[in-house]
C-alpha cells in the first residue's frame, strides 16, 4: 500500500496509481474500496488503454470473487439446512 500512496502522492492525476492501490485492497479482501479506487483511477485517466485494460482485469477478477463467495454461503446454508434436517429427524 505504501508504494500505490507514494505513486499517488507523487502524481496524483496518473491513473494507474489508483490501480495499485485498488489491487492491494483487492488483496486484502476489501473489494467495495478496491472498487472505488478503480473507479476513481479511470475517472482521472480516461482513454488511457494500459489503465482501462488493468482496470478491466480487476473487475473480472473481482466479479469471480464475489460468485466464489456466493457459491460458499449457498453450500453453507445447505449444509446448515441439511444438519437441521437430521436433528429435527432424529
Amino acid at each position: 500500500m505504501e508504494d500505490a500512496d507514494e505513486c499517488i502522492r507523487l502524481q496524483p492525476h496518473w491513473a494507474k496509481g489508483y490501480l495499485r492501490r485498488g489491487a492491494v485492497y483487492f488483496r486484502m479482501g476489501q473489494l467495495e474500496k478496491s472498487e472505488g479506487v478503480r473507479k476513481e483511477g479511470l475517472e482521472l485517466g480516461p482513454g488511457d488503454r494500459a489503465a482501462e485494460v488493468a482496470a478491466r482485469k480487476r473487475k473480472e477478477q473481482m466479479q469471480r470473487v464475489r460468485k466464489g463467495m456466493m457459491a460458499w454461503a449457498r453450500a453453507m446454508r445447505d449444509a446448515e439446512d441439511q444438519g437441521r434436517r437430521r436433528a429435527a429427524r432424529a
